[in-house]
This record gives C-alpha cells, structure tokens and sequence, in this order.
C-alpha cells in the first residue's frame, strides 16, 4: 500500500460499509472465542478497521500479541471457554495488574505467575489501527505492522493501544507465543510466501491459541483495486486450506462470506474492468456512499454475522459462495516447522513487485 491508500483507511475505515460490518463480524467471532460470548457490550460496532497489508518478498509479516491468560487444562491446551479477565495472583499472592506484568517483562525478568487480567489479541498487518481499537476495551491488544506511516498514523489515532512498527513474528519475540488469538486481515493475499508467514505465526503459537484469517475470494471479481492494493492473488476455498493442511491445527470455521452482496459487488466490478478503472479514491474501490445507502449496506453485510456464529457453534454450514473467504484455526499440541510455498503449486495470478500477469 502507498501513503495515499493508508491515508484513505484512516479517513474512511470508521465510516465505510465494508470496515464497520467487517469489524462487527470479526468482534462477535472474537468474543466467542475467547470466552466473552454474548457479554460484549457491542463497542466494536463503533470502532474502525485498520490497513491490513503484508509486505512480502521473504515471506515475512508484521504481528504483535500476547496471551497467557486463561485457565491451564489437563492436556497443556489452554481453555477456550469460561470467563476471560481472571487476573494472576503473583509476586507473593499479591494482586498484579496488566501495567505492572508488562514492566516487569519488558525489564527481562521471567515473571511466570504474572499474567495479563484480559486476553491477547495480535492484529499482523494492522494497518492503521482502528479493527484492533475496537477490541481494546475488553481485551489487551498489540498490533504490529512494517509500513512506519501506518503505524504512526495508529498510534496518533489510538494512543491507548500498543502498536509496533515490525515484521511478525520475529519483532513480537514472547508476545507472540503468548497470544491467545492472531488475526490476519486481509493480509495474506500481499504476501509472495503465504505458506512461509503461517506456518511461522502458528510455529510460535500456544496450543489452545487461535488464528482468525480473512482474505478476498473468487477471481471473477479480480480489478485493478486488487492492482493497486499489491494482491498477488483472490483465494478460493482449496487454495485456503493448502496453507495448513497437515500441520496440528483444528479448522473450527472455513466460509465464505461477504455473500448477500456478492452480486452487486461482482457487476461492479465488471463495470470497472469494462471502464479500466477503480470507482475510488487512490486506485482503490473505497468511497463512502450516501448516508442511508451506507448504512443499508452495512447492516446488510454485518446481518451474516448470525450465520457466521452459527457455524462457529458446529450448528450449521457456512455460505458457499461470497467476495471473502474466513477461516478460525486453533492450534493444537504438535510441532511446527516454518515451510515455504510448493515447487508444484499453481503460480499466483499477479505479481505487485513487478506489476505484471504471471498465470
């Protein structure tokens, strides 16, 4: 991304359709993960969503997380149910807040009863920071992203919440092995070696932890906003699951979504193709519509949010078919080795680096 698409995310991202219903899809998801279910007191529905972008030529990504809150189980999984924000008792029993465990970890002492009272959310490829404030009231949040000018646009806008300008995970050190759930946002489609960032994010993730995906679908709705973003591709559900399959994970949601939408999105987007040209603002097709239509079209869009739940829950399919695919993966005991992209893979449709059609 370039600085006038960081700039259109941090102007429209708390206003826009697609940012607002995206972030109360994911919040609704999040709280059911780590415990908070129904509880949540809706203020993600207020926040934003931030830049979600990969730098990619090693194969590398921006993170940040930290975990280590929730009940031990008998096999070493953490619990992925009960109440979060049950605080440590360390240092002799006492009482330790979150401010205090993470001055005595920055100082290089291994605190192993100290443990934060909210759990760990790292949002790699945070962007400009407004998904990741959303959750901040109810969870501790760190966001991590290689773009300087993302990062400092986040924390300007979101004081509150730790933001770290690197790669994930090698710049998140212990925070990423103590994260209790990882979000990639519509980050792995501007990475060259998706295989090569998952793996490595998973490698350093707790049992118990989760990783929540989102990337966008169906090739048939390829434009030049995908162009201008630095996509190198749209996925499709198999190419999806290729990036974990054989690894010890669970896949505990894999959907389509973005789906009551799908047809007006793909007609625009043949429009577009047809004009040869993006319908927005800095290449992209961001523009927030009219009041009213913006509002109809995220309560639209954030209505799927009951199926998504849904089949979360097991008690349902997800949808078949939509402009985004979403996958929650938990990890499981096991042992994981970083491993890049397969010789024998299909090439990737595009190539941002060289701004050329490779397949």
């Amino acid at each position: 991304m370039n600085s006038a698409q960081f700039q259109l995310h941090a102007n429209i991202e708390q206003s826009h359709w697609w940012f607002t219903a995206r972030r109360r899809i994911v919040g609704r998801l999040v709280d059911e993960l780590l415990g908070q279910g129904e509880a949540g007191d809706g203020s993600w529905e207020t926040g934003g969503k931030a830049g979600n972008r990969g730098e990619a030529g090693d194969g590398r990504r921006e993170a940040g997380g930290k975990a280590g809150n929730r009940g031990e189980a008998g096999d070493g999984r953490r619990e992925t149910g009960g109440k979060a924000g049950v605080r440590g008792q360390g240092l002799g029993g006492r009482h330790v807040d979150d401010a205090t465990c993470n001055h005595l970890r920055s100082s290089g002492l291994q605190i192993s009863n100290c443990k934060l009272s909210k759990p760990l959310i790292v949002d790699v490829g945070c962007g400009t920071g407004a998904n990741l404030a959303a959750l901040a009231n109810r969870y501790h949040c760190v966001g991590i992203d290689s773009s300087a000018e993302a990062i400092a646009l986040a924390q300007a806008r979101f004081p509150g919440v730790e933001f770290v300008r690197g790669f994930a995970p090698d710049d998140l050190g212990e925070t990423a092995r103590r994260a209790d759930l990882v979000m990639l946002n519509d980050v792995l489609e501007h990475v060259r070696d998706d295989f090569l960032l998952l793996s490595r994010i998973l490698a350093e993730l707790q049992p118990g932890g989760f990783v929540l995906i989102t990337v966008p679908a169906d090739l048939a709705l390829w434009s030049r906003h995908d162009e201008s973003f630095g996509h190198f591709r749209r996925y499709t559900t198999p190419r999806l699951e290729q990036l974990w399959a054989d690894l010890p994970v669970k896949t505990r949601l894999l959907t389509h979504f973005n789906t009551r939408l799908y047809p007006v999105i793909r007609t625009i987007r043949q429009v577009n193709r047809w004009r040869g040209r993006s319908a927005g603002a800095a290449g992209t097709d961001f523009a927030v519509p009219f009041g009213p239509v913006n509002q109809a079209l995220e309560h639209i869009f954030a209505g799927e949010s009951a199926v998504l739940l849904s089949a979360l829950r097991g008690r349902r399919r997800g949808y078949a078919r939509g402009a985004s695919l979403l996958a929650v993966l938990e990890r499981l005991p096991g042992e994981i080795q970083a491993r890049g992209k397969p010789v024998s893979l299909e090439r990737d449709y595009y190539d941002p680096e060289r701004n050329v059609y490779v397949n």
